[in-house]
């Protein structure tokens, strides 16, 4: 018994020469316990009680035992001040992590204003333009064809005059919905601007562009608008050519469309 209660303390005393990298609580518990078993292997002196195992100060038993009750007492409160402190620290990532949300949401809100028509919810010009910009250096680059869809509804002043913006309002965007439901995933519908929308339709030839432009000014012309019923458009379209910028391929667009409304309107023309 004797051997082992040695050997108990000796373990114990190179543990606590390890303090350092201890938690208060954890050292003063081994302090006390050196205590005890200290007393267990003291020589009596009068009155005093002398540890045999030594400390790292080489203080006497008792004096060891109250450094361990002040160390407990210091960490017990330094590791609930601890508990607080990871607790606010915790909220406080909450809170963060609510802004930051927030200010995700708001930037995505800002991207969508600087680049949705506010009224129909498709692409504004400014988009457009950045669009079409990217499909003719992707055509140029890799020597393919697109083409551009440009329309707009017909005499649709009259609308306004007759029935109010509001109505005018709710015409553009049944036109934006039908461009939605219409148009395939690799084109770019928008508002060109007041009653003109556009279409960049990608890796798309001449036969495909009419073809397409015509399904949609019949589904438009067959369309039951709330209010005023019926209302045509007429379609201006232009394929690339090697070389083309913007206000070119734009621009044979408007041409063709000009044509289409001077020959009767309700139709669709082509600019080569």
């Amino acid at each position: 018994m004797f051997d082992l209660l040695r050997m108990v303390q000796y373990v114990w005393k190179h543990l606590l020469a390890q303090r350092y990298i201890m938690k208060p609580i954890i050292f003063s518990l081994l302090l006390l316990l050196q205590f005890f078993i200290g007393v267990i292997f003291a020589q009596q002196d009068g009155d005093q009680v002398t540890v045999l195992a030594s400390g790292p100060m080489n203080l006497s038993g008792w004096s060891v035992f109250l450094l361990a009750a002040v160390v407990f007492a210091a960490g017990f409160y330094w590791q609930r001040k601890l508990s607080v402190e990871r607790a606010r620290t915790e909220d406080v990532r909450a809170e963060l992590d609510v802004v930051k949300a927030e200010l995700e949401q708001k930037t995505l809100e800002l991207q969508q204003l600087a680049t949705v028509d506010f009224l129909t919810g498709l692409y504004n010009r400014p988009k457009l333009e950045e669009s079409l910009q990217s499909e003719l250096d992707r055509a140029e680059r890799y020597k393919l064809m697109f083409g551009v869809v440009l329309f707009d509804i017909d005499l649709f002043r009259q609308v306004n005059d007759t029935y109010g913006p509001d109505v005018g309002d709710r015409v553009l965007q049944e036109i934006a919905e039908l461009l939605a439901c219409n148009t395939r995933l690799t084109d770019t519908a928008g508002r060109w601007g007041g009653e003109e929308f556009i279409i960049i339709c990608s890796e798309t030839e001449e036969t495909g562009l009419l073809r397409f432009a015509e399904k949609l000014r019949g589904i438009i012309e067959s369309y039951d608008f709330p209010t005023i019923e019926k209302r045509t458009a007429s379609f201006g379209i232009s394929l690339f050519h090697q070389g083309d910028d913007k206000r070119a391929i734009v621009g044979r667009a408007e041409e063709a469309l000009c044509r289409a409304k001077e020959g009767g309107r309700n139709r669709v023309e082509l600019k080569r």
